[in-house]
C-alpha cells in the first residue's frame, strides 16, 4: 500500500481537528454563529475561518421549483430583464425564474403578528438592535410574490471597487415611494411598522439574495439615515443568514441569525457608529429577500439652531 501523501495527512488531521472541536461546541452556539478552523488544503501555510451552519432549517430551498444550490452563472452586463421573466441572477437570458417556475401559495396570506414580543441587544449607550422572530405570518406568500411580480424590477448593479468596476454580489429593487409597490401588502407592512416605532416609513429598498455567494460587505445605511438617531427595521424572507453587526472603531461581532418572517431592527446612532453585513457562507442556501423600510423624515439632514447672539454681535 502506498504511503499517504502529505495533502492525504493534512486533510486526515484536519478532519480529526474539526470533529474534536464540532464535539465541543454546544449545538445552540453553532446555530447562532461560532466559527471554527478548517485548513485550505490548497493552500497548507495558509488558515481561513469557515462558518457551520449546523442548526439552521432552509425554508426557501424546500419550495417547488427552486434549486437548492442554483448554478453561478457567467458574468455579464448588468440590465433589466425584459418582460415576462424574473432574472433570479441578475442576468437576463442565462439562469431565469418565470411564473411556472415559483408558484405562488394558494394558502397562507401574509399578515403581521401584532404580539410578536422583541429581543433587544444594547450595543452601547446610544446604540441598539432589535430582534423580533416571526413577526410577519405567512412570509413564503410574499416571498413567492416579490420573486415573480415583474414590476418589482429587480436588477443586478455596478460599482466601483479600487479602478475597476465590478458586479453587486446580488440583486436590488426600490421604491422611494413604498405607494407606487406594486404589492399592497408593502403598504400595510409600512404603516404597521410606523405604528409600532412612531417613525413615518415611505420607502423601501430590497435586496435580492440568490445563494450562499450573493451577500453585503460591511456599511451603514448613510442615504437613508442623515439624523443623528434613526431607526431602520429590515424584514427577511426565504433562507436563514447570518446578520453581523460590529463598532466601527472595530472589535467583535453581534451575531443574528433571523428567520423567514423575522424582522433585525437597528436604532439609536446604530448607522453612524455601527456597520452591518450579510456575508457568504460556505454551506449552500436558497433565496432570500430583505426589505430595508425607509423614511424621508430621517433621511433628511436636522436643522442646527442658530448660536444664541453675544454681546460683541451685538
Amino acid at each position: 500500500m502506498a504511503a499517504p501523501t502529505n495533502t492525504a495527512r493534512a486533510a486526515q488531521v484536519a478532519d480529526v481537528v474539526i470533529s474534536v472541536v464540532n464535539r465541543a461546541i454546544d449545538p445552540w452556539d453553532r446555530g447562532r454563529g461560532v466559527d471554527v478552523l478548517r485548513p485550505n488544503l490548497a493552500r497548507p501555510v495558509r488558515w481561513r475561518i469557515r462558518y457551520l451552519e449546523s442548526g439552521e432549517h432552509n425554508i426557501v430551498s424546500s419550495l417547488p421549483g427552486i434549486a437548492h444550490n442554483p448554478p453561478t452563472p457567467r458574468a455579464s452586463p448588468a440590465r433589466r430583464c425584459s418582460p415576462g421573466r424574473t432574472a433570479m441572477t441578475g442576468q437576463c437570458g442565462e439562469i431565469e425564474l418565470g411564473i411556472d417556475q415559483l408558484p405562488l401559495f394558494s394558502g397562507g396570506e401574509s399578515r403581521v403578528e401584532p404580539t410578536a414580543s422583541a429581543h433587544r441587544i444594547q450595543l452601547d449607550g446610544t446604540s441598539w438592535v432589535e430582534h423580533v422572530p416571526g413577526w410577519l405570518l405567512g412570509s413564503e406568500t410574499l416571498l413567492a410574490q416579490l420573486a415573480n411580480t415583474n414590476a418589482i424590477g429587480w436588477e443586478g448593479r455596478k460599482r466601483w471597487m479600487y479602478n475597476q468596476l465590478v458586479d453587486e454580489p446580488r440583486l436590488t429593487a426600490e421604491f422611494p415611494r413604498v405607494s407606487e409597490a406594486p404589492l399592497p401588502i408593502l403598504g400595510e407592512l409600512t404603516d404597521a411598522l410606523s405604528r409600532r416605532y412612531g417613525v413615518p416609513y415611505d420607502g423601501l429598498w430590497m435586496n435580492l439574495y440568490r445563494n450562499e455567494k450573493d451577500s453585503t460587505s460591511w456599511h451603514g445605511d448613510w442615504p437613508s439615515c442623515k439624523r443623528a438617531s434613526c431607526i431602520v427595521p429590515v424584514l427577511s424572507l426565504g433562507a436563514t443568514r447570518r446578520f453581523l453587526i460590529k463598532a466601527r472603531r472595530g472589535g467583535p461581532s453581534t451575531v443574528l441569525v433571523p428567520a423567514a418572517g423575522d424582522l433585525v431592527v437597528m436604532g439609536g446612532r446604530c448607522q453612524r457608529d455601527w456597520l452591518h453585513c450579510v456575508p457568504k457562507q460556505a454551506r449552500a442556501a436558497g433565496m432570500r429577500i430583505s426589505i430595508n423600510f425607509q423614511s424621508t423624515l430621517q433621511g433628511t439632514p436636522e436643522r442646527r439652531r442658530p448660536a444664541p447672539l453675544t454681546a460683541m454681535d451685538r
